[in-house]
């Protein structure tokens, strides 16, 4: 619940850096949620991943993994994510990349809650089905 909460008032906060400025990086461990999935992909049924950003979080590197087949196997991901721009605001994107090329990618996810959904492609591109997120 605590890193929910720094997460989330990270990731809502917004501050202008300049293009020269150095900014030093944050990084929030073990972010954890519960999957529920449909498709082809790996029977995974929890994510976790570690983001690193700039103190305002409005982008960051992620890099985790997908805990599968009943806690038998772990696919390591990495990708980035971003808070959506105005005309959306407290919205967060996650673009992540798995072992073997597929790719997970989670848009439109609350700030208040940081659950939602995500579309899972296979290594050609092709939607091979869907995954949902509920932040643990």
């Amino acid at each position: 619940m605590l890193k929910r909460l720094i997460f989330t008032v990270l990731l809502s906060t917004s501050a202008a850096v300049s293009a020269f400025s150095v900014v030093p990086a944050y990084t929030i461990s073990d972010i954890s949620w519960s999957v529920t999935q449909t498709g082809t992909y790996a029977p995974c049924n929890q994510l976790v991943l570690d983001a690193t950003g700039a103190s305002n979080f409005s982008k960051f590197a992620l890099a985790g993994y997908l805990i599968c087949y009943s806690g038998t196997t772990s696919i390591a991901v990495s990708g980035s994510g971003h808070v959506m721009p105005v005309g959306a605001p407290g919205l967060l994107r996650m673009h992540l990349v798995a072992e073997g090329g597929w790719t997970i990618v989670c848009s439109n996810l609350p700030l208040s809650t940081l659950s939602g959904g995500c579309v899972i492609y296979d290594p050609s591109g092709v939607t091979a089905g869907s995954m949902s997120l509920t932040l643990r």
